[in-house]
Order: structure tokens, then sequence, then C-alpha cells
């Protein structure tokens, strides 16, 4: 979670634990919710599904709690937790906030899983932090429409934190296509990354019928905007 920007370093951002714990089930997953504080109307509805569907879900402001700091809590509720779910967005891939939550979770070895939630390039601290982390895109909306495939990725994260947990020396499960981040940074796609390439039919489309009555295209953006994928 990130700082509520109109009270930065107040105790009303994150969670304490405890009354982030599940309603009914003590036992359920926990699940550490970040995400910036213009996202916390789709933060509060995720909240909702994830609580529905049998998990305990810590988020701020509405599991902070006595006068211990924010920031103790929050590390807190990090160590606790099974995984993080992060909402990514325009916003939280801006926020230092969402970032340092996201590190503290993969210093800890917690699974993470990104839920994006329009088709934004991720840059900065998150996207270093989360390049070989598989995401799911829930757009459009109701984040409802999404809710089978969330469910499917959280469950699938716990078993293999449940796994490698009964067998510690079991060496890690290769990555496969699934697990690679889509996210290249600055570097072009190439036609092997096709299957990990989409959301630019309509553009391409669209080139390729400029191309049949025009001989020169010039395709402009700014850098790491994706020229160079799409025209690949």
């Amino acid at each position: 979670m990130a700082v509520p920007k109109t009270r930065p370093g107040a105790a009303l951002h994150h969670t304490h634990v405890e009354s982030g714990r599940a309603r009914n089930d003590e036992s359920a997953p926990l699940l550490f919710l970040s995400y910036d504080t213009d996202n916390q109307a789709e933060a509060q509805d995720l909240r909702h599904i994830l609580q529905e569907d049998g998990y305990q879900v810590w988020m701020a402001p509405e599991d902070i709690r006595g006068t211990r700091p924010w920031t103790q809590q929050i590390v807190d509720a990090i160590s606790a937790a099974s995984m993080l779910v992060v909402l990514v967005s325009a916003e939280s891939t801006a926020s230092e906030h969402v970032g340092r939550e996201v590190k503290i979770a993969l210093d800890k070895a917690k699974p993470i899983l990104p839920v994006r939630l329009k088709e934004v390039p991720v840059s900065g601290t998150l996207e270093y932090l989360l390049t070989l982390v598989q995401w799911v895109d829930v757009f459009p909306p109701p984040l409802n429409l999404h809710r089978s495939i969330l469910k499917q990725r959280i469950g699938d994260l716990l078993a293999d934190r449940a796994e490698a947990a009964s067998d510690p020396t079991a060496p890690p499960k290769p990555l496969s296509s699934s697990t690679v981040s889509p996210y290249q940074g600055l570097a072009a796609f190439q036609q092997e990354d096709a299957a990990r390439f989409y959301g630019r039919d309509e553009l391409v489309a669209t080139l390729l019928g400029r191309l049949e009555n025009e001989r020169v295209l010039v395709v402009g953006g700014p850098s790491g905007s994706g020229k160079s994928s799409v025209v690949r």
C-alpha cells in the first residue's frame, strides 16, 4: 500500500496483522494487498472478492491499529502474509511506497502476484523488481469478471510455496514461458517473443493497412513505448 497523500507519514495507511485476518477462518492464508491510494476503490473491490473466496486480506487504512509506527506494522504484516498481491497502475508504478513493499516481500521470499488494472507500461522500481514475476490483467472492469483467473493464480502460487516449504532441499522449478515477465524494458520484442506480445492488434492492423497505400511509413513515439516491437 502507499502512504496516504493527504497525510504523508500519518499512521493511517497500512494494516495491523491481526485486524487483517479473515473474518471467519483464522487458518486461511493471509494476503498483503499493496496499492497506491489513487486505486483505493479497486483495492477495496479486490479485498472483498478475495475475502469471499476464503482469504484473509491485510490492507490500509482499514487495518492500521494502535500507536505503533505504521512502517513497522507494514513490515510485520508482510512478514506474516502468505503472499503479496500488488495492484499495478500508472500511479503504483510511480509510487516509492509500493516499490518498497514489493522489495520487502521479495527479500522475505514471499510469492508476489502483480494485478494490472490497465494496460500500462511498468517502469522504474516495479519493472526491476517484477522482471521474473507473472502478472494477471483485470481489465476491462469490473474486477469480478476476472475472479476465476485471480483465484487460480493465487492458488497456484500458494501451492508452489507449500511444496517448496515441505522440501527445502528440492531445486527450484525452471521458469516456464508462463512465469517469465512480459515486460522487456527498453529491449524490443522479437519473433520468438510473439506469445508474450499482445494488445497491439488494432495498431498493427492499422499500420499494415496504411502500408498498402504508402511506400514509407514512419512510426514515432517516446523511448520505451514499443515502436520497435510493433514494427517487428
